[in-house]
């Protein structure tokens, strides 16, 4: 937990990035309300060379950033609520991995991902405790698979210590083949 704050444009310009690890979505851990929020904070307003133009919306206005096209794959390492629009537009993102810290994922906080192919978690049990604001809160509305610990979910058998599936957990998730319910 030693980073605790990224500034504007800490990566701008990093035209030839196709992966990275943040702790965090934005400025800062738990940042939710505004266009510090959100993941294209990172890389900046400024144009260049391999930079994808990404409209990202927060609370009632978009903001532009200058995403590295060549961008295929994130790692959340440590964070407990994705605000809102957190990553919306960023459909050069193929695959997402989110921390089991996660709890929240606002509205559209995966809209317009649709490059999405695959979403890694390391704890299931975590999974069916993160609450999805809506459908697009939910990176598998775009990428369709689930992955934990690197291996495609397929049969799920709900644990008799979770009392309640939130919302939207396997919304769009083919890869699921069965789900076994306890009583």
């Amino acid at each position: 937990h030693s980073v605790t704050n990224i500034g504007l444009a800490a990566v701008s310009g990093c035209s030839s990035l196709t992966n990275m690890v943040l702790p965090f979505v934005g400025s800062q851990r738990g940042n939710t309300g505004s266009n510090t929020a959100l993941f294209g904070y990172v890389f900046g307003s400024t144009s260049y060379d391999g930079g994808q133009k990404t409209a990202q919306y927060h609370s009632s206005s978009y903001s532009t950033y200058y995403i590295p096209s060549s961008l295929k794959s994130v790692a959340i390492s440590d964070e407990t609520i994705l605000g809102y629009g957190a990553f919306d537009g960023c459909s050069m993102l193929e695959t997402i991995s989110l921390p089991p810290t996660l709890t929240k994922a606002n509205t559209y906080a995966f809209r317009n991902c649709t490059g999405l192919k695959g979403v890694y978690i390391s704890d299931l049990d975590a999974w069916w405790n993160v609450t999805f604001a809506s459908t697009d809160a939910n990176p598998l509305y775009y990428a369709k698979c689930l992955y934990v610990d690197g291996e495609s979910v397929g049969d799920v058998t709900i644990p008799d210590t979770i009392g309640n599936i939130v919302p939207y957990a396997f919304y769009n998730c083919t890869n699921v083949t069965s789900v076994t319910i306890p009583s």
